[in-house]
């Protein structure tokens, strides 16, 4: 049977002043100025919505950007449909750190050839927030193994990685390395650019001398 779906607009005071807030601060980091073709926003109304549009079940899936949409789980039935708690810090933390992937999207315009996870999913934890409110780390030993092979484990590391990349080293030439990663294939050509870009290679041991 196929899945077939009701869609129509809905106003939302709530989410709309958290995405409006969240994109203000985006366009000033990104230096874009998105205007037209702006991400929609579509709020799965329970867990069987999402499960049917995802293909994953349990409830820990509440966000993702698909084609730069972004799609989350309604704050209405956040607790009831999800197995997380709910209050609204988080849910505009969730919100911002979906619409950093579609802002990454748009920084890198063609299709990306390679897909760092850690750099993906670190950069949206960075800029949302979350680096205040995901455990310290006493070292890094385990956000590289994540470059196509996404898990919830990513989100350990990477958000201090990046935060090392931006706060170090400015937002440029992280900006510089998402615009050029439609140029490279794979890993190895990944972290060549990374290393020109940088000037050093992305290691636990070169983090981690960072970090200190």
């Amino acid at each position: 049977m196929a899945n077939i779906y009701k869609l129509s607009i809905t106003k939302d005071a709530f989410v709309n002043k958290i995405v409006e807030s969240a994109m203000k601060d985006l366009d000033e980091f990104f230096g874009i100025k998105w205007t037209y073709g702006r991400p929609n926003i579509l709020l799965c109304k329970d867990r069987k919505t999402i499960v049917a549009l995802t293909g994953q079940t349990g409830n820990s899936v509440i966000g993702w950007e698909w084609n730069r949409d972004i799609y989350v789980l309604d704050h209405a039935n956040f607790e009831k449909e999800s197995e997380h708690t709910y209050n609204a810090e988080k849910y505009a933390r969730l919100l911002k750190h979906e619409l950093v992937h579609a802002y990454t999207i748009a920084t890198i315009k063609k299709q990306r050839k390679c897909k760092p996870d850690w750099l993906w999913e670190g950069l949206a934890d960075y800029l949302s927030g979350y680096s205040r409110h995901r455990k310290q780390i006493g070292s890094f030993k385990n956000f590289l193994m994540f470059y196509e092979n996404d898990s919830g484990k990513v989100y350990e590391e990477s958000v201090f990685a990046v935060e090392i990349l931006v706060e170090k080293f400015g937002k440029t030439k992280i900006l510089n390395l998402l615009k050029q990663l439609s140029t490279c294939k794979g890993k190895a050509e990944f972290n060549k650019l990374f290393d020109k870009i940088y000037g050093f290679k992305p290691t636990y041991n070169n983090f981690n001398k960072l970090k200190k």
